[in-house]
């Protein structure tokens, strides 16, 4: 295979590692460990699953590639395989631990994915980079509007509404005849 396909595919699979990695964060962190209506954990697995895939394909390019990265690959492999076969029993805080560390390996892939100096938010931006881009995000405490008395709508109300819009008073209503696949409505505006 050209060698310029090998680097296509292994930057592929380096890109799906790592945005497979961040949605298992992000579902982790949406996990409950007593409640799973949203079916979080299914998504865990999905995401955990994809990324199996991209490891196995992923090495194959890596040795002909970056052949260094090879044993890291099979070190993120065994990592994810334990968190997959042991999702279920442990803590999700403990799955979000292993998920992170899981994280940081796929990090050394390339250096585009290191999140440890985050332009955005600043944080751990070492002071040889310059001063901070932006000031840390602060979380704001909102429940004191109400009680002085202020709109608990953060902004001013757009035009034409006294308060906060209600979500149904923003999206478009449709008032028309609902068209079903299949179904005809005749000229005469029965069902038919």
């Amino acid at each position: 295979m050209d060698d310029n396909r090998e680097v296509g595919f292994w930057e592929f699979n380096k890109n799906g590692l790592f945005t497979n990695m961040l949605q298992i964060e992000d579902h982790l962190s949406r996990l409950d460990d007593a409640d799973n209506t949203l079916g979080h954990s299914q998504c865990v697995n999905k995401h955990g699953y994809f990324m199996l895939g991209e490891l196995t394909e992923g090495i194959s390019h890596a040795l002909k590639v970056e052949p260094d990265k090879v044993p890291l690959l099979k070190d993120i492999r065994g990592d994810m395989t334990n968190l997959l076969d042991n999702l279920p029993n442990r803590s999700v805080e403990d799955n979000m631990i292993i998920a992170r560390s899981i994280r940081k390996k796929v990090e050394k892939l390339d250096d585009k994915f290191n999140t440890a100096y985050c332009k955005a938010c600043s944080i751990n931006r070492p002071s040889s980079m310059g001063p901070p881009l932006v000031a840390p995000i602060v979380p704001v405490e909102e429940p004191h509007r109400e009680m002085e008395g202020l709109s608990p709508w953060p902004l001013p109300p757009p035009p034409g509404f006294d308060s906060p819009p209600e979500p149904q008073d923003l999206a478009p209503q449709f008032n028309g005849p609902f068209l079903v696949p299949g179904f005809m409505i005749r000229k005469d505006g029965k069902n038919g």
